[in-house]
């Protein structure tokens, strides 16, 4: 099983890890390399730079490369606070369907993008339009940056813990707050939980977020906070309150049953909740395994 290694203030210069002229075959860089620090990430994101914001965003650096054929590459570096930011942004990336990169840990390509992550650094390579033509040379490119990133990391606990489990199905989501919550699942109101991190993943076709407290205590208290917030921004909502949590029916129809279970609150959506009290169980055995 993985272990946990959080890497924090690893820094190195940005410009260093794209390839300069002649170091990508048949590939020149169309422009300098443009570096976003802090709060320039609004400025250089229409949309979306909440969530590494929340993640723990440091600076990004980027360039484009060109071809013969005026093909193009976008290739984004994104130095984050520490290696699970990092990995949490990855997460972030992942939909669909992908194909794994050659010789580049956590190396995917999905449709018109390659994403990695290397100790606290996430690279996005990506393409104007789809085209698998070009996916060996994107692993050349992600190969070379990579290798410009010499320290490693894991994934943070939570994730390997669900991944070993093979209960899963497909990619696991790991977040950090609200913000990146509410792409999961959109709860009223958005800040509805206060957690210190979490994940999200489909098991038996039913959705699962599973938010990690500080202790249980926490977790409790958090729960009736949670339960409060949500009673009073939907009032025509009837909510079923019981011993260690409560549940609800969404405007689509879907049942939501929010549970706590150690410093854990284990959220289930879906449209029958006739094998929630069983997943519940599987996963409860999962954490109960999480050291």
């Amino acid at each position: 099983m993985l272990k946990l290694v959080i890497i924090s203030g690893f820094s190195i210069d940005l410009n260093n890890v794209f390839p300069l002229k002649g170091e990508l075959k048949n590939w020149k860089i169309s422009d300098s390399v443009k570096v976003y620090k802090g709060d320039e990430l609004y400025n250089y994101i229409d949309g979306g730079a909440e969530v590494f914001m929340e993640y723990g965003f440091k600076q990004v650096a980027s360039a484009s490369y060109l071809d013969k054929n005026n093909n193009q590459l976008q290739v984004e570096v994104y130095e984050m606070s520490d290696s699970i930011a990092a990995y949490g942004a990855y997460t972030f990336y992942l939909n669909g369907k992908g194909k794994v990169l050659k010789e580049v840990p956590d190396g995917i390509f999905l449709d018109y993008y390659a994403v990695f992550c290397k100790s606290n650094m996430l690279v996005v390579i990506s393409l104007s339009t789809p085209n698998d033509s070009l996916i060996s040379t994107i692993e050349g490119l992600a190969k070379f940056i990579s290798t410009k990133i010499p320290q490693i990391s894991f994934a943070p606990a939570l994730i390997t813990g669900f991944a070993n489990s093979g209960m899963a199905e497909g990619y696991i989501k790991f977040v950090k707050g609200n913000v990146g919550l509410g792409n999961f699942y959109k709860f009223i109101p958005g800040d509805a939980f206060k957690f210190k991190e979490g994940i999200g993943f489909t098991l038996s076709g039913t959705k699962v977020m599973i938010l990690k407290y500080d202790s249980e205590l926490l977790a409790i208290s958090g729960l009736d906070e949670t339960l409060k917030k949500m009673q009073e921004k939907n009032k025509e909502t009837s909510f079923i309150k019981f011993k260690g949590g409560f549940s609800f029916s969404d405007y689509k129809l879907n049942q939501v049953k929010c549970m706590n279970y150690k410093n854990y609150i284990v959220i289930l959506v879906n449209k029958s909740e006739s094998d929630f009290d069983l997943n519940f169980e599987k996963i409860c055995k999962v954490i109960f395994s999480i050291k």
